[in-house]
């Protein structure tokens, strides 16, 4: 809808990707109760369809700017140098936005 309305609009994406093995979110998840547990079988279809950020496949200029966080233990902790990798990718894609 935007680019219907705004078709000459400018406009930069950059993207967090968290990256976690099946298993680990699986084991996560079990942990959880109510409506923080999601369902075992959204989970694995989630990982097979979501794909890590690729600025090489056609038309991907949305994924250009990309942070990709591994959270792949329980151990993860976000600080200062992450903050400032999220903070510096944010500001590059500002600096190169792409017309709509």
């Amino acid at each position: 809808d935007f680019l219907v309305t705004a078709p000459d609009a400018i406009i930069s994406f950059s993207i967090a990707y968290i990256s976690a093995p099946l298993n680990v979110c699986l084991r996560r998840n079990d942990s959880r109760e109510g409506k923080q547990h999601i369902p075992s079988h959204v989970i694995t279809r989630m990982d097979a369809t979501i794909e890590p950020p690729d600025e090489s496949k056609p038309y991907a200029s949305f994924e250009k700017f990309y942070l990709t966080i591994n959270n792949a233990t329980d151990n993860v902790i976000i600080g200062g140098k992450t903050f400032h990798d999220i903070e510096k990718c944010i500001n590059e894609s500002l600096q190169s936005p792409i017309q709509a």
